[in-house]
């Protein structure tokens, strides 16, 4: 059985506040450096002349390195070309950004190297790239980088995602004033890119604060994604987490998503999901790729799938879990709760306790509270209701909507021709069926078993 789960640690409200607060100062304070002309931006930065110390030209900017994607990337080389081939100075070397780039140095003591194609170029790297506003939850692209010298380190501080970026990029910051556009500024505290190109590798960056949210918020970020950038961030987040996201989505995306993961990330994730969620993710994969990721599973696991695979996804049989409590008619109230408290079932399992015989035939159910409320030496059939609202394994979704509404049941036992209880559907299982996506704020379990 199932472990109680526990709550995860979301940020509460007086951190979200804290949060808030803390951006609309960083954006005072970019906006007020901007008036100051404290704030260079990127695309003003490229095509400036690079002037040394004995007033010589150099060569023309095209690009700036930094030196990692972190809480303040420091730019640490310019990039310029000589001839055919990229070449880098480090940004110590730079006296000051005006009109040019004046260096403290004159060219031939200035050590150039050849750029190398692991360096993280700024234009290449992020300008026009999908980002993770993971404050506002949504995604934006980057239309500019805003950068500022704090304690004498060059240093992105945020990015422009508005049209005023777009207005200077194009040479037309004076129609744009004209037109009377605002800045619109994330600090770089409240992005995370997607994905960064250098050269031919490919760096993937964790991302630490997306995880860090709700499962339902995050899918809300993942829904704005294109389908590759869908399945890098499934990859980045921890099983547990994958899981969950993945069940606050439709099931056009999971099955988008499950076809641009490996076979070994998705099987961790199926570990993790009810048998009865992984069933479903299992019948949107082809018969073969649904066997390899059965064979990567923990073979207990595994077993309860395969069931739940065996009967019709539009039955009972193939909707119900495989996760329930059953007891014996002949064991005490007393016993039966010490057995309780070892197997400790999760609240969306114990709504009702099913009585069954040796022969796992059900025979009746027996509610938590009246358990609780018996004399502890009083057995189970003596307590217990032997009225049970059962349905055949072969019930139709429209059957099962329909006997939960007319006897205001919040999970209802699932038995073979025999009588024997093959599972259980809850009542937010009928809901994630029959009732689409779109109209529901999200499944009913997670009010539950929380």
């Amino acid at each position: 059985m199932d472990e109680e789960k526990k709550l995860p640690n979301y940020p509460s409200s007086a951190d979200v506040k804290k949060h808030f607060v803390k951006e609309i100062d960083q954006l005072l304070d970019d906006i007020d450096k901007i008036k100051k002309g404290k704030i260079n931006f990127f695309t003003k930065i490229v095509g400036k002349k690079i002037i040394d110390a004995a007033d010589k030209e150099m060569g023309t900017v095209h690009d700036l390195i930094i030196s990692s994607i972190d809480k303040a990337p420091e730019v640490i080389a310019v990039v310029f070309k000589e001839g055919k081939n990229m070449k880098k100075i480090p940004f110590k070397n730079v006296n000051r950004i005006k009109e040019n780039i004046y260096l403290l140095t004159k060219t031939e003591e200035t050590e150039i190297r050849n750029a190398e194609e692991n360096d993280i170029l700024v234009g290449k790297s992020l300008l026009d790239k999908q980002l993770v506003d993971t404050d506002g939850l949504k995604v934006v692209r980057v239309n500019d980088i805003a950068f500022s010298k704090i304690d004498n380190r060059f240093i992105i501080v945020s990015i422009d995602v508005g049209m005023k970026g777009i207005f200077r990029r194009l040479g037309m910051s004076k129609l744009g004033k004209l037109m009377n556009v605002k800045e619109k500024l994330l600090p770089w505290d409240y992005v995370e890119p997607l994905e960064i190109e250098l050269g031919k590798i490919k760096l993937t960056i964790p991302r630490k604060k997306l995880s860090a949210l709700p499962p339902m918020e995050i899918a809300d970020v993942i829904e704005e994604l294109s389908p590759r950038d869908r399945g890098m961030v499934f990859n980045m987040l921890d099983n547990k987490t994958a899981a969950e996201t993945l069940e606050e989505l439709s099931p056009d995306i999971q099955k988008n998503i499950i076809e641009n993961l490996r076979n070994q990330k998705v099987a961790a994730i199926l570990e993790q999901m009810d048998a009865d969620k992984s069933a479903d993710i299992l019948n949107t994969v082809t018969k073969e790729r649904s066997e390899r990721l059965l064979n990567l599973m923990k073979k207990d696991v595994a077993l309860g799938v395969e069931n739940l695979l065996s009967y019709d996804h539009e039955t009972a049989g193939g909707i119900m879990t495989p996760n329930f409590v059953s007891i014996f008619s002949n064991h005490t109230a007393q016993e039966t709760i010490d057995y309780l408290r070892k197997i400790s079932p999760s609240a969306k399992h114990a709504y009702y306790l099913y009585v069954i015989n040796d022969i796992k035939k059900l025979v009746g159910v027996l509610s938590l509270r009246n358990l609780i409320v018996a004399p502890p030496e009083k057995k189970v059939y003596e307590i217990m209701s032997r009225r049970v609202v059962s349905i055949y394994v072969n019930a139709s979704k429209e059957d099962i909507a329909k006997t939960i509404s007319a006897y205001n049941l919040l999970a209802i036992p699932v038995v073979n021709t025999e009588g024997q209880l093959q599972g259980v559907i809850t009542v937010d299982d009928v809901l994630d069926v029959v009732i689409p996506r779109s109209w529901k704020r999200r499944p009913l379990h997670r009010n539950v078993t929380k």
